[in-house]
């Protein structure tokens, strides 16, 4: 529960990575201290989820395996502000709102 919540609060990526060879791609990013989980390998493609800074390091090793890896889904806290940073008036009116 509580790792949960700090994958929320730093975000996460999931993503996809195809072609190549998926094992490798595995092996490759567990040596250079990228973390995933939830992998899901079916022998022709990879979907795993990685936080921000280590998808960030994720060029190499596919581009070693000969992986070409694609973003799914931007989940957490850092991509919720980015994306509602022009509501704030929403969040002041909410907040006021609860307040009284």
């Amino acid at each position: 529960m509580i790792i949960k919540l700090l994958r929320l609060l730093f975000g996460y990526i999931e993503f996809q990575a195809t072609d190549g060879f998926p094992e490798r791609f595995l092996n490759l990013c567990n040596i250079n201290g990228i973390t995933l989980w939830n992998v899901q390998n079916d022998g022709v493609k990879v979907e795993a989820c990685t936080p921000i800074k280590a998808y960030r390091n994720i060029r190499k090793p596919a581009h070693k395996s000969g992986m070409k890896v694609k973003i799914t889904r931007k989940r957490g806290l850092p991509f919720f502000v980015k994306y509602n940073k022009a509501r704030v008036g929403v969040l002041i009116g909410i907040l006021v709102s609860v307040s009284f």
